[in-house]
């Protein structure tokens, strides 16, 4: 019989491979910096020539941050 809310039927977490994990990692967070760079880059050329920030550049310039946040935790 099934019994979604048994206790008793857990299963430990499986380890994940150190290496690839943490490459994968380091990829990622490689081009979480890029990213937040380059959009740092196009917004710094907007404001230099004073035109507004979109509202959109603000949003994906803290997509990066938030990304390198939840890495440390």
């Amino acid at each position: 019989m099934f019994r979604p809310f048994d206790r008793s039927a857990r299963t430990a977490p499986s380890q994940y491979p150190r290496i690839p994990f943490h490459t994968f990692r380091g990829f990622q967070l490689l081009s979480s910096l890029i990213v937040g760079g380059i959009m740092c880059f196009f917004i710094w050329h907007l404001t230099h020539d004073h035109w507004p920030t979109p509202w959109t550049f603000i949003w994906v310039r803290n997509t990066p941050e938030i990304a390198r946040c939840d890495m440390q935790c």
